[in-house]
C-alpha cells in the first residue's frame, strides 16, 4: 500500500510539474500513468483500499491543479512569464469632459490625425481637425464628442 501512496504523490507532483514547466504534455502523460499504477496497486490490497485511493485521487488532482494555477503567477518564474496589468488607469480611456473645450495643451505624440496629448497634466487620446500636428506642439481643444476630443493648432494672435 505504501507504493500505491507513493505513486499517488508522484501523480500530484507530475500534475504540478505539468503546470510549471513546458513539457508538451509529457508530464501529463506520466501523471496519468502514475495515477493508473497507483490505483492498480491499491486494488491489489483490496477493493476498499482501491476505491478509497481512487476517490482521494479524484479529489486531490483538481485541487492540486487549482492551487498550482493560483500559486504559479506569484512565483519568480511565473512573474517573468505573465505580464502585469496597468498600475493606474490612464486618463485616455476615461470619459472626456466637455469642460476641456477651449483648454490648451501639448501633443505628446505626432497627431496624424490621432495621437496622445497632455491637457492640464492629464494624458488624453485626441484627434486633430485634419492637420498633422508634430509632437510637443501646442494644441487647443475644439470639441468633445463623447469620448472623442478634437484638437487643433491654436489660432495665431
Amino acid at each position: 500500500m505504501i507504493l500505491a501512496i507513493a505513486f499517488l504523490f508522484l501523480t500530484l507532483l507530475l500534475v504540478v510539474a505539468e503546470v510549471f514547466f513546458t513539457s508538451f504534455g509529457m508530464f501529463g502523460l506520466l501523471a496519468a500513468g502514475s495515477a493508473i499504477a497507483s490505483v492498480v496497486l491499491a486494488f491489489q490490497h483490496g477493493t476498499s483500499a482501491g476505491w478509497t485511493l481512487l476517490a482521494v485521487l479524484i479529489l486531490l488532482v483538481p485541487i492540486t491543479l487549482t492551487l498550482s494555477f493560483k500559486v504559479f503567477p506569484h512565483t519568480p518564474f511565473g512573474r517573468r512569464l505573465i505580464l502585469a496589468g496597468p498600475h493606474e488607469a490612464p486618463a485616455a480611456g476615461a470619459s472626456a469632459e466637455p469642460a476641456l473645450v477651449g483648454r490648451t495643451g501639448r501633443a505628446i505624440t505626432p497627431l496624424r490625425p490621432s495621437g496622445v496629448a497632455s491637457i492640464d497634466g492629464h494624458r488624453y487620446s485626441v484627434v486633430s481637425e485634419g492637420d498633422h500636428v508634430v509632437a510637443d506642439e501646442t494644441i487647443e481643444v475644439v470639441a468633445v464628442e463623447g469620448n472623442r476630443i478634437v484638437v487643433r493648432r491654436p489660432a495665431a494672435p
